[in-house]
């Protein structure tokens, strides 16, 4: 059975072209020879199932997988991980990633495998470069309070105010002009890529139900009650291009989304029923 140092997942909705290009980006790194990267098809049209699956071909360290469904973002990352496990061993590090992602570093992978991280960490969240030259990490470098759990839930229920919400905190982004921080432990990785250590995928969770968004928040939950850590690695960077694929939503749908997943998050780690049945805050 094979083992690769470092499995990349990524998924397909309708973004063929961008996946292909994605893969060929990969093809660069100094290490490839050390890289298996696994696409996972969530399109339901037979003919773009073909195309892609065909034109992944020639690409030795590419694996193929067709869903059959649409799992989202998350699902489908980790179906890519449990079709590999069918025929190889575990690797030592699996990278979740969106496509609309630049790696200008052709040793980026080299550079992380030789970084002989902490036992204690888990996660692996690199310095991004958001389209506008903010930065997206550290996402969250505490938890997020209950009171605004619930808040987002209930503004992303509402097209008009989440509208709103939106655009004030694009303006307060853009306006921030975040410098770029020294590593250290965070709550929460940016959802965009993010690289987990095998040991998290061997600890009993909380099956992630939403199609997507919220991704980032169910990493920290998880390794948070498992006492380990999430570490922000300055040393490494990339950019997102942001909203490739998501740009795609329509907004009312997006919103749907957003509350639906922190709502799962919600109640899946900050809530817990009591004897009548009734959700009350964990303590």
């Amino acid at each position: 059975m094979n083992k690769a140092k470092v499995l990349i997942t990524v998924t397909n909705y309708k973004n063929e072209e961008e996946v292909l290009a994605f893969v060929k980006h990969l093809q660069q790194q100094t290490i490839n020879d050390s890289i298996v990267v696994v696409v996972v098809d969530n399109a339901k049209s037979q003919k773009c199932i073909l195309d892609l699956c065909q034109s992944l071909k020639e690409f030795s360290n590419v694996r193929y997988v067709e869903a059959k469904e649409n799992l989202g973002y998350l699902k489908g990352c980790f179906k890519g991980l449990d079709e590999y496990l069918q025929h190889n061993e575990m690797p030592d590090w699996v990278v979740v990633s969106n496509t609309d992602i630049v790696i200008d570093d052709k040793e980026f992978f080299y550079k992380f495998i030789n970084k002989n991280y902490d036992e204690s960490i888990w996660c692996v969240a690199p310095s991004v470069i958001n389209n506008d030259l903010t930065y997206a990490n550290p996402h969250y470098k505490e938890r997020i309070p209950l009171k605004k759990v619930n808040r987002v839930i209930k503004i992303f229920k509402n097209f008009l105010l989440a509208r709103f919400y939106t655009f004030l905190s694009n303006r307060k982004r853009k306006n921030a002009k975040k410098e770029k921080e020294q590593s250290q432990d965070v709550y929460a990785a940016h959802g965009c890529f993010f690289v987990l250590k095998n040991e998290f995928f061997k600890v009993e969770k909380i099956e992630f139900e939403p199609l997507m968004y919220s991704e980032e928040s169910y990493i920290a939950e998880v390794i948070l009650g498992a006492n380990k850590r999430i570490l922000y690695d300055a040393d490494l960077e990339l950019r997102h291009l942001e909203g490739a694929v998501t740009g795609k939503i329509n907004f009312k749908q997006k919103g749907r989304y957003i509350s639906e997943s922190m709502k799962f998050i919600r109640d899946s780690f900050y809530l817990e029923k009591d004897k009548d049945g009734k959700f009350c805050e964990q303590q």
